[in-house]
């Protein structure tokens, strides 16, 4: 399962041999910010290291990672997010696979780890009545806060996603932005599973994995693949970045992601806010989730890619990462437990 906390970051071994120590206070970070001209992907990523260092080094990170009465883990991932994903266009194509598999009216739709709801939100905007969950309030609250006055706003719930419980049932369960291969235990997955198939009579389960197949070379390597993200707050002209270290390891088919967060007011040259998170997360190839759902009592429909690129959705193909699967509820009970 995913944590979210906040913690003191000590030197990396991806350092590069360069010195922290040598940048004494958030201005210089602000002044490397400003002199760039390029795009953040595209600077050097021992300069990005420095960078992320500086912030590391200062008194004003250790007085940030005090404010812990501020959402700023939510804070940092939102505006991350909304830089990364294409919210829209997924909600719209999910959209369309619901109508493809489901040729009846749908209304009520379970978003599983919903995070800061935006999923939720444009799928409520479509007419869904949607009901989003997560482990964490802090997401919640911004999530909250995001649909204050909306006429018909998803209703979010703090709930484990091992042991959902509702008093009333839903057309389609989703699990979206990999969440699924957050469940690395096999009882993990067999509690999620048996929990929302209860609530699915009918209904679909559509979600996000990751298969092995399309894992990049980089991540296959001890070092583990290093990106950057950042993303402008358009209203206040802070900055977010977001460091990312994924490490695959094949004899268990997992991935060890590591995320480093930072928010900056660049105009005032102060560090609002840091954050951290640490997952592991399962990888699963087509032909051995469809044994588990089985099992579970779903039958796998459609396997799927989501292309942002060509906005569209096709068939996938082996050097694919992330996957969309739909499976339908069996009725009657499942066969016996989850294997893997």
């Amino acid at each position: 399962m995913k944590v979210l906390f906040f913690k003191t970051i000590g030197r990396s071994p991806d350092f590069h041999g360069k010195n922290p120590a040598r940048f004494s206070s958030i201005a210089t970070v602000c002044a490397l910010e400003k002199v760039s001209q390029r795009p953040w992907k595209e600077i050097n990523p021992a300069t990005r290291h420095v960078y992320l260092h500086v912030l590391c080094s200062t008194k004003m990170y250790m007085k940030a990672i005090q404010q812990k009465d501020k959402p700023v883990a939510a804070i940092l991932l939102d505006l991350i997010t909304h830089q990364t994903v294409d919210f829209e266009f997924e909600v719209s194509m999910i959209d369309r696979i619901i109508q493809r598999h489901l040729k009846r009216r749908v209304t009520k739709v379970l978003t599983v780890n919903c995070s800061t709801g935006n999923h939720s939100i444009l799928l409520a905007k479509k007419g869904y009545e949607v009901t989003g969950i997560d482990s964490s309030e802090e997401m919640l609250s911004l999530a909250r806060t995001k649909t204050a006055g909306f006429p018909h706003p998803p209703q979010f719930y703090r709930m484990d996603m091992r042991q959902i419980r509702f008093a009333w049932q839903f057309d389609v369960g989703l699990l979206l932005s990999g969440s699924f291969g957050h469940l690395t235990v096999a009882r993990d997955l067999e509690q999620f599973l048996a929990g929302i198939r209860r609530h699915l009579p009918n209904g679909l389960l559509v979600f996000e994995f990751w298969q092995p197949s399309g894992v990049d070379a980089q991540s296959r390597t001890d070092q583990g693949r290093l990106n950057w993200d950042k993303a402008v707050d358009s209203q206040s002209g802070n900055i977010a970045i977001r460091l990312t270290k994924a490490v695959y390891q094949k004899s268990k088919e997992e991935f060890f992601i590591s995320t480093e967060n930072y928010y900056i007011d660049p105009q005032r040259e102060r560090l609002l806010g840091v954050s951290a998170e640490h997952q592991k997360l399962k990888l699963y190839n087509t032909k051995s989730l469809v044994k588990i759902l089985k099992r579970a009592g779903f039958s796998p429909e459609a396997f799927y890619v989501l292309d942002a690129e060509k906005k569209s959705i096709r068939a996938p193909k082996e050097t694919d990462l992330k996957l969309l699967c739909v499976a339908r509820v069996l009725q009657g009970k499942p066969r016996h437990h989850v294997k893997r």
